[in-house]
């Protein structure tokens, strides 16, 4: 879009619901919404479409927000119901018509999928017979004749909970319960999970905001299972993340810590130990066996981090008179991490830090700068006082 990267920001998602929410009047609420209060500790909860991202904060002095439990989430989202419904469809009118429907109708196709989204919005909580949802009856039925020689009203034949009359496809109420019932179960599963560790301890309410929290189905089942809680879903909650966002783009030092998500290091080499170290590791360098590929942390994942919370690591260089030393920054989900390349490990981008090409050896500093939704790195050579010329090359791939 030509915008300058200094003019940039990026806002994570439950923190922005997060923050929108500590503008909601309060004389919308029954029962009135404490966010208000310092210490008010609660748990957000943002369901988009693929996938659910939970956390927790708490409100302090200043009306500032501190995250207790980093971001995490899984596929429990509105497709995940989309998912159930289109296996059920694929069940009844067998796969070939279904292929033939995305390559050759894909308008009809999408078109089920639309009406499909409206029926999700119709299922409530006090919700009986059956819920209508339009269907492109000519091209399903023609594809049906032409492909299974039966009529789109015959393949729904004896199909429990589900038929069709007219141009209207008839979906029973239970029917479309058990469409949702395996994201709201491994949502509200996640839930629980995190409601069990000391970081939750003493929420008081849920916030559930994203485009699948406007379902008054799915509101009513979070209730039921969290009914110690109260349930705040904000009116247009698929908005919710938007608005906050610009929020934290006009005051981004509402946040006031985070937790990481990652163990952060870099690569080094270290004198090979045989009792340590794995005999694929082992190179010669000068006549000195060395161990490469090895992990040295800068900081672990679950420390919370207050905003601009700066680590600093030494480095000298390998060989004489270089101008340029590169510095490759790791990333693991662990915290006990030896190698680069051990599981769940990944570069995250490499740090070139340009040199005096006059001096024989050097030794500088990089200095991490942790706790903004982007990792800021700099470096210092020993023995000066000015910032050293350094670019960080971030990995496609993370």
């Amino acid at each position: 879009a030509g915008i300058p990267d200094e003019m940039l920001m990026i806002a994570l998602e439950p923190e922005a619901a997060s923050i929108y929410a500590k503008y909601l009047p309060i004389e919308r609420y029954p029962n009135g919404f404490g966010m208000t209060k310092d210490g008010t500790r609660y748990m957000v909860v943002d369901i988009g479409g693929g996938t659910a991202d939970i956390t927790v904060h708490e409100k302090v002095k200043g009306g500032k927000l501190r995250e207790l439990h980093q971001a995490t989430g899984g596929a429990c989202g509105g497709t995940a119901v989309d998912a159930a419904f289109e296996s059920r469809l694929n069940d009844i009118l067998g796969e070939k018509v279904m292929k033939r429907l995305q390559e050759k109708k894909t308008e009809t196709y999408l078109d089920i999928f639309r009406e499909f989204e409206i029926a999700k919005r119709a299922l409530h909580p006090n919700k009986t017979g059956t819920i209508r949802m339009t269907i492109s009856f000519v091209s399903l039925n023609e594809l049906c004749q032409e492909i299974e020689k039966k009529t789109l009203t015959e393949m729904f034949e004896n199909v429990e909970g589900m038929y069709i009359k007219g141009d209207k496809l008839h979906i029973d109420v239970e029917t479309m319960k058990q469409f949702f019932k395996p994201s709201i179960t491994e949502l509200i599963n996640h839930m629980q999970s995190i409601m069990e560790n000391p970081q939750a301890d003493g929420i008081s309410m849920i916030l559930l905001v994203g485009g699948s929290a406007d379902s008054k189905h799915l509101k009513s089942e979070v209730e039921k299972a969290f009914d110690s809680v109260q349930l705040i879903v904000p009116p247009e909650a698929g908005l919710a993340v938007l608005r906050g966002a610009v929020i934290f783009g006009h005051c981004p030092t509402v946040i006031m810590s985070r937790i990481l998500r990652f163990t952060y290091g870099t690569a080094v080499g270290k004198e090979f130990d045989p009792a340590i170290h794995r005999e694929d590791k082992k190179v010669t360098i000068d006549d000195k066996d060395m161990c490469v590929d090895c992990f040295s942390t800068i900081i672990s994942a679950g420390t919370e981090i207050e905003i601009g919370h700066k680590e600093m690591k030494n480095f000298s260089t390998t060989s004489y008179y270089q101008e340029l030393a590169t510095v490759k920054i790791f990333c693991s989900p662990h915290n006990e991490v030896q190698y680069t390349d051990d599981e769940g490990c990944f570069k995250l981008g490499e740090l070139s830090v340009s040199l005096d090409g006059d001096i024989m050896t050097h030794d500088f500093d990089v200095i991490f700068v942790f706790g903004d939704t982007e990792l800021q790195v700099m470096a210092i050579e020993h023995g000066s006082s000015t910032l050293s010329a350094c670019t960080l090359k971030m990995n496609e791939e993370s």
